[in-house]
């Protein structure tokens, strides 16, 4: 009998090693009841060809988001049965929606998380980017809107704009984090205004720190 538990155990202890090191297991819960599933079932999308849009608005729970300077525009995304994801690019708009499910028990393998990536021409900066999130990090890598609208309640944000800082005027708030721009820090509550800045950044987050380079700096 102690024989037979022995070799259960270590059958156990094996299947738990495989779901490991080769998937990702997601137990969560909907309107339907509760399920198991393979993050390998996932809503995968890739379109590096999308119609134009000059405003961005996201909303998102769990996801890493990246904004990233490409040759195009276009959009990306993986998201396990946890959450699902539902897009428009309409009139100039892109609007990308984030439901996730309740989460119950959450098995992932390294480089395995959801993820969002928005790209959008080098030479180009849309009107308005507006971006929600509740968890997950939110990158911005070369891109320089007239507008920034950035919210979360708990996540990092990390800001590198090909634009001079006085270009903006800025509203930042953090209640429990840092604030870093250019290289230096400031204070959680950090407002700065020019007459001759053509441009707006308004940064709020419950928790997180956030990280703004301008000029193109990179994070360091």
């Amino acid at each position: 009998m102690k024989k037979t538990l022995i070799i259960i155990a270590v059958c156990v202890v094996l299947a738990l090693g495989i779901l490991f090191a080769a998937a990702s297991v997601v137990v969560y819960s909907d309107d339907t009841g509760n399920h198991i599933a393979l993050v390998s079932e996932v809503q995968l999308f890739s379109n590096k060809d999308l119609r134009k849009f000059t405003e961005i608005e996201l909303k998102t729970d769990n996801l890493d988001v990246q904004f990233i300077a490409a040759d195009d525009y276009g959009l990306e995304f993986m998201v396990s049965r946890a959450g699902n994801i539902t897009f428009t690019n309409e009139q100039g708009k892109l609007t990308v929606t984030e439901t996730a499910n309740r989460l119950l028990f959450y098995i992932n393998a390294p480089g395995k998380n959801d993820y969002l990536k928005v790209y959008y021409p080098k030479d180009a900066g849309p009107e308005l980017l507006s971006a929600t999130g509740v968890s997950g990090e939110i990158s911005f890598e070369g891109i320089a809107a007239k507008e920034f609208k950035i919210k979360t309640d708990s996540g990092n944000i990390i800001m590198n704009i090909p634009e001079a800082g006085e270009s903006y005027n800025k509203d930042i708030s953090v209640v429990s984090g840092s604030v870093t721009i250019d290289g230096a820090a400031v204070e959680n509550k950090y407002k700065s205004e020019d007459e001759k800045a053509e441009n707006s950044l308004t940064v709020s987050s419950e928790s997180g720190t956030v990280t703004i380079n301008f000029k193109g700096r990179q994070s360091e």
